[in-house]
């Protein structure tokens, strides 16, 4: 409780008490991963998380610790003299309240120093797993575009070799929607307009020798009509 006199017109007529609701305190700290404790001047712990039927008892157990780094505030990697092994580190965190007498609050937190290390090897090994599965997906990903796209080069270059011999039937389209595709329609596009041009070209190459072949014709037969009156008078001749 936060207590203060009340006074009116000087005359002290009572005390306020200002209770600190523990609920909320509670949802403070439910997130926290360690043991923490609230304490008064250093010395009196009048809260702790996880909840414990025997706070003072609970908190004993880490005043060595607490007096090893003088609970200076700030992070305090400190060793437990009973298990050489076991390393602790202290969270000390100071609450200023305001017109309070002589008055510290202090919060401890108590984090084992080999559970932040299991918490960050376990996200190592996360972020491992993390990039291993990205790296995997994205070779898998790039052996179906090398593939593809390899599969769609052969197609373009058989095309051209198509069109070079003179085969200019070649499909109108290729998969895809990027430069190769584009260039494969271009090519498309000029085969067809080759072929188109040959096509005009043959018309007109047979026109041509029809032409050439009634301009014969024509001859011929001036030929002829000139070769038959002749022959007839000498045959009469002849007679």
């Amino acid at each position: 409780n936060l207590v203060r006199a009340v006074y009116q017109d000087y005359q002290f007529v009572g005390l306020l008490a200002i209770a600190v609701n523990d609920q909320m305190i509670r949802n403070l700290l439910a997130d926290s991963a360690s043991s923490v404790f609230i304490t008064l001047d250093s010395q009196t712990p009048i809260f702790s998380y996880p909840e414990t039927p025997d706070i003072i008892q609970a908190y004993s157990g880490y005043v060595p610790l607490l007096n090893s780094v003088e609970s200076a505030e700030g992070n305090h990697s400190v060793q437990n003299t009973d298990i050489p092994q076991e390393e602790f580190t202290l969270n000390i965190r100071n609450v200023q309240v305001p017109k309070t007498l002589e008055a510290q609050m202090q919060v401890i937190g108590v984090v084992p120093t080999d559970s932040i290390l299991r918490d960050v090897n376990k996200d190592l090994r996360l972020a491992y797993w993390i990039v291993i599965g990205v790296l995997v997906i994205s070779i898998f990903m790039l052996t179906i575009f090398i593939r593809t796209f390899n599969s769609r080069v052969i197609r373009l270059k058989e095309a051209m070799n198509m069109v070079s011999n003179g085969q200019f039937s070649i499909p109108p389209t290729i998969n895809g929607n990027d430069e190769l595709s584009d260039v494969y329609n271009q090519l498309a596009v000029t085969a067809k307009s080759i072929e188109e041009l040959i096509q005009i070209n043959y018309e007109h190459v047979v026109r041509e020798k029809n032409w050439q072949l009634q301009i014969k014709d024509a001859q011929y037969k001036m030929l002829a009509s000139q070769i038959n009156p002749h022959f007839l008078y000498n045959t009469l001749e002849m007679i």
